[in-house]
């Protein structure tokens, strides 16, 4: 072999020894969307960590809320739910400007202060993190429906646990509740969880007052084709509320 082949071979040799950890952090990537996908939650969270990325974070942590929120109870959802934090935090840590990683976090946070008593919710502090979270995620993107279906959440969440003092502490309104949800309906008109939780948010601020208004958006969420596992959870959900009424 001459000079020139030599150096054709070692130089090949390696850019594959450069390229395949990209290769192959790709293809981790996308055995975790399809786990999430196909609602393999508990794996898509392993794969996701163990790739160390900002994508990977933020697949683990969704996957973490979901499973934890879903499918587990008592201290199980407290301890998953406390993991999905952690590893959104991580994915904070990696991209601070990035939306999308804070509202990855709000949701693990969200869904950890539902699995607590709201007394000790309110005294470690989520009533006000949350908020703040929503609100950088809206400083971060204006547009964020989720940001605004999370505030019209919060402060439904707040009136209905809180009752006068929740509203006196927190600042919490029923009309600025119902603006929210409408303004994340205008922006995601098409969002499974946005008619579920516009329909959640109105029954826990009034129930009969606003049932119909209730029906209508679980109704919505019903219609819509379901785009993964998480997406048919949520209509099983709506399905299981809407039986209810």
């Amino acid at each position: 072999m001459n000079r020139t082949n030599r150096l054709t071979v070692a130089t090949a040799l390696l850019l594959g020894m450069l390229l395949w950890p990209l290769g192959g952090v790709s293809q981790s990537i996308k055995s975790a969307r399809a786990q999430y996908d196909s609602g393999d939650f508990v794996t898509a969270a392993a794969t996701g960590e163990k790739l160390g990325t900002f994508e990977g974070y933020l697949i683990a942590a969704a996957s973490l809320t979901i499973h934890g929120h879903y499918f587990t109870d008592g201290e199980q959802r407290q301890q998953i739910l406390l993991n999905a934090m952690e590893l959104a935090r991580k994915a904070v840590e990696l991209q601070p400007d990035n939306p999308e990683a804070h509202m990855y976090l709000v949701r693990a946070m969200g869904r950890y202060s539902q699995s607590i008593p709201p007394s000790k919710a309110l005294s470690e502090g989520y009533g006000e993190s949350v908020k703040e979270t929503l609100e950088t995620v809206l400083q971060l993107d204006p547009d964020s429906w989720e940001a605004q279906l999370g505030l019209g959440s919060w402060h439904a969440e707040i009136i209905s646990k809180g009752g006068f003092l929740g509203k006196l502490a927190f600042g919490a309104s029923e009309t600025k509740a119902r603006e929210h949800f409408m303004k994340a309906a205008e922006l995601a008109p098409a969002s499974v969880i946005t008619y579920l939780e516009f329909a959640r948010g109105l029954h826990a601020l009034n129930a009969k007052k606003y049932r119909e208004q209730v029906i209508r958006n679980l109704n919505n969420a019903l219609k819509l084709p379901a785009g993964d596992a998480y997406e048919r959870v949520l209509q099983e959900d709506a399905r299981r509320f809407l039986d209810t009424l």
